[in-house]
């Protein structure tokens, strides 16, 4: 199945985020919602989360994979998404 994930501004102008097979990792949004967040929630932060932000979620969540905020991968690793953006 093909996935296309947008973002839709408050007037209603849409922008690509995603376009792959599978726009979130399943384990990665199963873990966001045993911490707490819905389903839906989960599912949007997993499918617009740049490759960065998604390995230091899966670090911080305990997953088998990814890498710690700040550290020499996270700053190798050439993404951004509005998640990482706020956080800099």
């Amino acid at each position: 199945m093909h996935h296309e994930v947008l973002r839709v501004d408050s007037n209603g102008r849409s922008e690509r985020v995603r376009d792959e097979e599978q726009p979130w990792q399943e384990e990665l949004v199963m873990a966001l919602v045993r911490r707490g967040y819905t389903l839906s929630e989960a599912i949007l932060i997993a499918a617009t989360a740049c490759m960065r932000c998604r390995c230091v979620l899966a670090y911080e969540l305990g997953l088998d994979y990814g890498y710690a905020y700040g550290s020499p991968e996270y700053e190798a690793t050439d993404s951004d998404c509005e998640l990482c953006q706020s956080k800099g």
